[in-house]
């Protein structure tokens, strides 16, 4: 997961049950899209994330939900 959410400009950690935003790259797709620091990362793509969530061979990702604020927000990717 931290890998995958790498490539989109963002920094993770797996924290308290969920993987959270550490740095987000304003200029990444994830960035462009409105996450910020501190938000959950809910889903990637259709994908729920849990602390084992694998993802292997051609993976794309068009939409990230978050949760901030005990609110979830779906964010589409533009790349």
């Amino acid at each position: 997961v931290a890998a995958l959410l790498d490539l989109l400009g963002v920094r993770v950690v797996y924290s308290e049950g969920a993987w959270r935003a550490v740095s987000v790259d304003p200029d990444g797709a994830a960035g462009k899209a409105g996450l910020r620091e501190g938000d959950v990362i809910v889903t990637a793509g259709s994908t729920r994330l849990t602390e084992n969530t694998l993802f292997s061979g051609s993976v794309r990702i068009d939409r990230i939900t978050v949760r901030r604020g005990g609110t979830e927000t779906e964010l589409p990717l533009r790349r």
